[in-house]
C-alpha cells in the first residue's frame, strides 16, 4: 500500500515539473530543458508502469486506471517528441496526466491510506506552499495591473507623474514572469502535498467543490504560462488573462471562507 502511493507521488512531482520544463523550454528556445524534460517523462513513465505492473501482480487486476492512462500518455509524449519531433506533446499530454493524477489521489482515499509517523509535514507544506501560490497571484494582478495602466497611458499620451515612476513595460512584463512561474510552482506544490495528506487521513472527504476550483485555477494559470512561452500572445493580452486568474482564486478563497 506504501509503495503505491509512493509511486504515484513520485510520479506526480516528476510529471509537474516535466511539464514545466517543456513550457519553459519554448520562452527562449532552450534546447536542455527539452532534453530534460524528456528524461523526467522517462522517469514518470518508467515509475507508473512499474506500479501498475505491480497492482495487477498482486491482485489481478488494475488498482486505478488513472495510474494506467497517465503512463500511456507519458509514453504518448516519449513517442511525438522523439520519434516525430512534436515537440508541443508534453505542453499538453503532461498537464493531463498531471489532473489525473491529482483527481485519483483526491477521489480515492481508501486505497492510499497508510499509516505514517507524522502527516503534519505534510499539511504544514500544503499550508505554506498555498499561502506563498496566493501571494505570487497578487502580484501577478498587482503587476498586470500596473502594465494594462501603463500601456493605456503610452497609448493615449497621457504620462503624468505617476506614470514617470513607474517601470518600463518591459520590465513590468519580466515581474509578471517571474510572478506566473513562482506562483504556478508554489500552486502545484500546495496540490500534491494537499492531495498527499488528506490521502493520509481518515477524515478525507474525496473530491469537494474546493478542490475541484483548486484544480480549475491551477489548470488556468497552467494555460497563462502556455499562451504567454509557447503561442508567444502579447504581454498585455497575458495581463488581461492574468486577472481572470486571480479572480477565479479570490473566488475559491471566498468559497472556502464561506
Amino acid at each position: 500500500m506504501q509503495t503505491f502511493v509512493h509511486h504515484t507521488i513520485f510520479s506526480l512531482i516528476i510529471i509537474s515539473l516535466s511539464s514545466m520544463a517543456f513550457i519553459f523550454s519554448f520562452q527562449r528556445n532552450q534546447e536542455k530543458f527539452a532534453k530534460a524534460g524528456i528524461s523526467l517523462t522517462f522517469l514518470a513513465a518508467g515509475s507508473l508502469f512499474l506500479e501498475t505492473m505491480r497492482s495487477i501482480s498482486e491482485n489481478g487486476q488494475l488498482s486505478s486506471t488513472a495510474v494506467l492512462l497517465a503512463g500511456i500518455l507519458c509514453l504518448m509524449t516519449l513517442v511525438g517528441q522523439i520519434a516525430f519531433k512534436i515537440s508541443l506533446a508534453g505542453i499538453f499530454t503532461l498537464p493531463i496526466s498531471t489532473l489525473l493524477l491529482l483527481l485519483d489521489l483526491f477521489q480515492s482515499p481508501a486505497r492510499y491510506i497508510a499509516t505514517y509517523g507524522s502527516q503534519s509535514i505534510y499539511r504544514n507544506l500544503h499550508i505554506m506552499s498555498a499561502i506563498l501560490g496566493e501571494a505570487m497571484a497578487i502580484g501577478a494582478f498587482s503587476i498586470s495591473m500596473l502594465y494594462l495602466w501603463q500601456h493605456k497611458n503610452l497609448k493615449h499620451k497621457t504620462i503624468n507623474h505617476i506614470s514617470n515612476k513607474l517601470p518600463a513595460l518591459e520590465k513590468l512584463s519580466s515581474l509578471l514572469d517571474i510572478c506566473l512561474w513562482a506562483g504556478m510552482i508554489f500552486l502545484s506544490i500546495a496540490l500534491i502535498s494537499g492531495a498527499f495528506y488528506s490521502s493520509q487521513s481518515l477524515e478525507h472527504s474525496g473530491l469537494t467543490i474546493k478542490i475541484l476550483w483548486a484544480l480549475a485555477v491551477w489548470g488556468w494559470y497552467m494555460a497563462i504560462l502556455v499562451i504567454k512561452n509557447v503561442l508567444k500572445k502579447r504581454p498585455k493580452f497575458v495581463a488581461k488573462l492574468s486577472l481572470v486568474g486571480f479572480f477565479l482564486l479570490a473566488t475559491s478563497l471566498f468559497g472556502i471562507i464561506l
